[in-house]
């Protein structure tokens, strides 16, 4: 009986099962199947570009739907979008090689980007600028704190290298002081920004371009202790590295790994070469990610060579059976969403006939009704 080794165009076309090129086929427990198609979930599009958008999860347990342009923040409910950018400020100023990154503090979503003070909102209707805060790229929440890097704020200026971690349990306290563990530093062992922020259980961990950096906490005075992982690899962006809980999986200059806070592992002797060849190198910092926890799916949103600028690729990667495949999708953000979900009273308003309803499977997003679909 024939075994498919599954999409590995990187081993010899010759060996037994091997797929050597697929279109919109990805790995599951029974071997392989369809990709999921898109579907039109009903929210109109947005005033520009999406640059970045995330699914939030609050203490009770309900969820928030946010996405961002390179001038506004918006929240989706419903199929509908209501703009919750800050009443003071102004618009927003995301720069052309930055996007928005979310993070979860409690009840509060905290949001970034390079050019405007960190954000927040509440049980309030639209996102404030938090007062004393420093500009940053990144964000991320741990131990109960909120910690930012490639940050400019009034006294150190634009510092690639830097990160602050506001006070423990208090994410709008960002004044530097022992008794709240409000604090910053660099990290200067590896040249060059921070370009990923990622937790990994209690720890950080901190990705340059050729450099990793874990960070412990360790309270009082220093907060957090920074070590340098053995080894010149990194990430050029900052959504490439995916948590699936327990361990990272991430794009390298020249390779993917996995890594659990000991050492990064190579995990893609199956596709990297031709993965890397079939990237346009030049928008490789545009890599965004999504994480099917249900399926143990990893997707890649990448910049194929010769796509003009679109995320138009995905590779995908099974890290339960250890397979890969890929699709073709169009996309400017991946996100998680939740949906209305349709009830067989909907269709007469949605859909005149049988015919008209789309071609998607019965187990389609369409038909799911309140819980997160890709």
């Amino acid at each position: 009986m024939l075994s498919f080794l599954g999409f590995a165009p990187d081993i010899d076309p010759h060996a037994e099962g091997v797929i050597t090129d697929c279109e919109d086929m990805i790995p599951d427990p029974q071997g392989f199947k369809s990709a999921p198609v898109q579907v039109d979930t009903d929210y109109a599009a947005l005033a520009a570009t999406c640059r970045g958008a995330a699914l939030v999860v609050k203490i009770d347990g309900t969820r928030r739907f946010f996405a961002g342009t390179a001038a506004a923040l918006f929240e989706g409910s419903g199929g509908m979008w209501t703009d919750v950018t800050r009443t003071s400020g102004g618009a927003y100023n995301v720069g052309t090689s930055y996007s928005w990154q979310f993070a979860q503090f409690g009840d509060i979503t905290i949001a970034v980007n390079d050019g405007d003070t960190m954000q927040s909102i509440g049980a309030g209707s639209d996102f404030a600028d938090i007062t004393g805060a420093p500009k940053a790229a990144l964000v991320e929440v741990v131990n109960n704190f909120v910690i930012v890097a490639d940050t400019e704020d009034g006294v150190y200026g634009d510092q690639g290298d830097r990160w602050w971690c506001s006070a423990k349990d208090d994410y709008s306290d960002w004044t530097p002081a022992i008794s709240t563990q409000c604090t910053t530093g660099r990290l200067v062992e590896v040249s060059g920004p921070i370009l990923a922020l990622k937790r990994l259980g209690n720890n950080l961990v901190a990705y340059k371009e050729t450099g990793i950096f874990i960070g412990q906490y360790v309270g009082s005075p220093a907060v957090w202790s920074w070590s340098l992982v053995p080894g010149d690899i990194g990430v050029q962006s900052p959504d490439s590295v995916v948590d699936i809980g327990g361990a990272h999986l991430f794009i390298g200059n020249e390779e993917i790994y996995y890594f659990d806070g000991t050492r990064p592992v190579p995990i893609g002797n199956d596709v990297k070469n031709w993965f890397f060849d079939d990237l346009d190198i030049s928008y490789i910092q545009d890599i965004t990610s999504l994480h099917d926890r249900a399926n143990s799916l990893v997707y890649w949103f990448y910049h194929s060579d010769g796509a003009a600028g679109t995320l138009d690729t995905a590779l995908v990667y099974n890290y339960k059976y250890k397979k890969w495949g890929k699709a073709s999708y169009s996309a400017e953000a991946a996100v998680e969403v939740v949906l209305g979900g349709m009830t067989y009273d909907d269709l007469g308003s949605s859909y005149t006939t049988y015919d008209d309803l789309p071609n998607v499977a019965y187990d389609s997003p369409l038909f799911k009704a309140d819980e997160p679909v890709l």
